[in-house]
């Protein structure tokens, strides 16, 4: 039997993505507690593996542990290389990529400055030799980005990787299947790197089959024997591109099907929640569009900041809009951009804006979208266009007008693309609840579920299904209307929702957990949301958290409302305070009230329980606008 592995040893693996000795640890160990250590590390390590680097048979294993896996990631994109890392005298590969992508992510802060050096300037040297000019708006980035977060990259053994990387792109030919490279850059000179034994340890582990590790040629000699595993040393860039790339591109695919197919995959994120690797791929395809074609660009900026926002990052989402807006603002742009990107753009940014609590500007958006698509008859952009300006309105506690956006654009769906119509009516029916009128809100309910049963297939009436009960559940949970809220989510897909989605399995659970505890049933809704942040694994996106920490504090307020606010559900409040997010615009207004609540729970006894509730509920009711 193996030797046990300590935990600084099974926080390696996870780091370098490596399943197979926690799989065999798992299976081994005896020790109940260690055990469920373990477990944990491998759902980890599950999330932050690299693209195609979880071979089938470590999934089976894994789901024989009794682990829920995540969906398996795409293959990583054809110009992503393989790296090897040493920390301490540990040995991992992990897959980078250039990228277009013109803001910092994890990569570039793990980055020292030495290494941020080395990529700068092995992308110059390759922008040079691919006829580019300019590198500008490329970076360096890591395939799994949250695999970085606790890293340090120091030396300059980054620079071969990000060249050929970079060749690759621009050049379209693929990295040959197995590559792993190491190598500093001298101009046009492979340099001699260190740690090459840890290196070489960290490539024998790595499930690639071919694998061809290239090294620089002065390192070739302490390399050492490596079974199964085919060695290569380079002197120059030119051989290093002859080893590691194909040696043709493919015909290039036509741009306006690019674009197509990447709207199409879009359209489908909220489907499957992969919003990480949509945004790999927009990021990729705004790297091979051509500078004449603006419409193409501001529509794939606005799918990329969409993308974005939806992972939890509106900060970003709008420095990408900016740049979507700097493409509209020069002559090809107010000339050679339609409508109909124009729309997708304004609704993009009011949903950003909205996000970040800048509400006024997000509606000044809305309704360009709508405008825009009013101006060129695109009754399929109209419709999401007035669903955009019912959301923002509900944000600015415009009900009422939150209500008619709705109901123009449910009006519009029914008569020209019915299949769009349950959305639609998934934001109506809640908006009437909240407005206070019930009779309305229990029709248009009705009819949303009418509409999902006409038109919808049976692979999306489950979603549908769940998003519908979902929000209008909720709206009847705020008004006290509990059995029939529990009535409403007393449906497969809600329940499938709670046991498996985070979205919209979090809403699930605030709507049913109040509900539950408002009809005397406490101990289950209590449950419900105090285990919202570690329902659905311990990965969440910063968005997720977010609604994860809002359901911790909805139990801390059902608490307090019945006295009942415990010595754990406090620590656990706490906590949840310092998950709030507090962007830009939202910042001054948040921030107040989150330092407000925790006063209240940390001394609850001298704020009284009234007054409790209500810092905590102005707390939430601010959150909830943000959306």
């Amino acid at each position: 039997m193996e030797a046990s592995l300590n935990t600084d040893e099974i926080e390696l693996y996870v780091v370098g993505g490596l399943l197979e000795p926690l799989l065999r640890a798992a299976a081994n160990e005896r020790s109940i507690a260690k055990r469920r250590y373990l477990l944990h590390a491998l759902e980890r390590t599950l999330h932050l593996a690299d693209p195609g680097m979880v071979p089938d048979a470590a999934r089976e294993a894994a789901k024989g542990l009794g682990l829920a896996l995540p969906a398996a990631a795409a293959m990583a994109p054809p110009n992503a290389v393989r790296v090897p890392f040493v920390a301490g005298d540990f040995g991992f590969v992990r897959t980078l990529l250039v990228t277009f992508r013109p803001w910092s992510d994890v990569l570039d802060r793990a980055l020292s400055h030495g290494s941020a050096t080395t990529v700068l300037e092995a992308l110059e040297l390759a922008a040079e030799l691919s006829g580019r000019g300019t590198a500008e708006g490329y970076t360096l980035t890591a395939a799994q980005p949250h695999a970085f977060e606790l890293l340090r990259v120091e030396g300059d053994s980054l620079g071969a990787a990000t060249f050929l990387s970079a060749v690759s792109l621009w050049t379209r030919r693929p990295v040959r299947p197995g590559i792993v490279v190491t190598g500093a850059l001298r101009g046009w000179r492979i340099a001699g790197v260190g740690g090459l034994a840890a290196k070489l340890d960290a490539v024998r582990r790595t499930p690639l089959d071919p694998c061809t590790f290239v090294v620089p040629a002065a390192d070739l000699r302490a390399i050492g024997r490596a079974d199964g595993i085919q060695v290569v040393g380079v002197e120059t860039a030119e051989a290093l591109i002859e080893t590691a790339l194909e040696p043709s591109a493919p015909q290039a695919p036509d741009s306006e099907e690019l674009v197509h197919d990447a709207m199409r995959a879009f359209r489908a994120g909220w489907q499957r929640w992969h919003w990480a690797g949509l945004q790999a791929e927009l990021q990729r395809l705004l790297g091979m569009l051509p500078d004449q074609r603006p419409d193409l660009l501001v529509q794939v900026h606005a799918m990329l900041a969409a993308t974005v926002r939806n992972g939890g990052r509106p900060e970003e989402s709008l420095e990408i809009l900016e740049r979507a807006r700097a493409i509209l603002d020069t002559h090809d742009g107010r000339t050679g951009v339609p409508d109909a990107p124009l729309s997708f753009f304004f609704r993009q940014r009011a949903m950003a804006l909205r996000q970040v609590g800048a509400f006024d500007a997000a509606w000044d958006d809305a309704l360009s979208a709508i405008r825009a698509a009013e101006h060129g008859r695109l009754r399929g952009e109209l419709i999401p266009s007035h669903g955009t300006a019912g959301l923002i309105a509900s944000s600015r506690g415009q009900e009422g007008i939150a209500i008619e956006h709705h109901r123009q654009a449910l009006a519009i769906a029914l008569r020209h693309a019915p299949r769009s119509a349950p959305r639609s009516s998934s934001y109506l029916a809640p908006a009437l609840a909240r407005a206070g009128r019930w009779d309305e809100a229990e029709r248009a309910f009705g009819e949303g579920l009418d509409q999902i049963a006409r038109y919808s297939s049976e692979r999306s009436s489950a979603s549908r299904n769940a998003w519908l009960r979902v929000n209008y559940a909720a709206a009847l949970a705020g008004g006290g209307h509990c059995s029939a809220a529990l009535a409403v989510l007393d449906h497969p897909s809600v329940r499938d929702a709670v046991a498996a989605q985070p979205q919209p399995g979090l809403e699930a659970r605030r709507a049913l957990g109040i509900a539950l505890v408002r009809a005397g049933r406490d101990a289950e809704g209590y449950a419900l949301l105090a285990a919202s942040p570690t329902a659905y694994g311990r990965l969440l996106g910063p968005h997720s958290r977010s609604i994860a920490e809002q359901n911790v504090l909805h139990e801390a307020l059902l608490r307090v409302e019945r006295g009942e606010l415990t010595l754990d559900a406090r620590a656990r409040a706490l906590r949840a305070i310092d998950g709030i997010p507090a962007y830009d615009a939202a910042a001054a207004w948040l921030q107040p009230l989150a330092a407000n609540a925790a006063d209240a729970i940390d001394d609850i006894e001298a704020f009284g329980a009234a007054d409790a509730a209500g810092a905590i509920g102005a707390l939430l009711d601010a959150c909830q606008r943000l959306g």
